[in-house]
């Protein structure tokens, strides 16, 4: 309990520096008339900013682990399909993998035929692909 209440201190003090700082800042601006639109740009950029480079390492490790040595002379375009199957299939059962697949007529029917080795056609809708290229980011 009393760590609580030492933790619960410290941060309300630091908070109410930190806020009276921000506070006392933005009042300079408001008497010296100046715009914080280049502030608020500044912010919004911030923000945008990932927290953290997991996603990226995630995928790098997936390569890493789908790319060995006895597995090198895999094409570009394989190591990026399967890549694109192991982070977009993730949260997916096999249920509802099994009835996505079945709900693709296109996709079985290309499973099916040899034409599947000489098309370039993506197999995934765009909104799909999409969200797999911000997942990776």
């Amino acid at each position: 309990m009393y760590e609580y209440s030492v933790y619960k201190f410290i941060t309300t003090y630091l908070y109410n520096i930190y806020l009276e700082r921000w506070l006392s800042a933005f009042k300079y601006f408001k008497e010296l008339n100046i715009t914080i639109d280049c502030l608020l740009i500044v912010v919004e950029f911030s923000f945008s900013l990932p927290g953290s480079n997991a996603a990226v390492e995630r995928v790098f490790s997936l390569m890493n682990s789908t790319w060995t040595k006895s597995r090198n002379k895999l094409d570009i375009n394989t190591v990026e399909a399967l890549l694109m199957i192991k982070t977009s299939l993730d949260n997916m059962s096999c249920c509802q993998f099994n009835e996505s697949i079945l709900a693709n007529k296109t996709l079985l029917q290309k499973v099916h035929i040899s034409a599947k080795y000489q098309t370039t056609q993506t197999f995934f809708s765009d909104e799909a692909h999409i969200e797999y290229r911000l997942n990776i980011l």
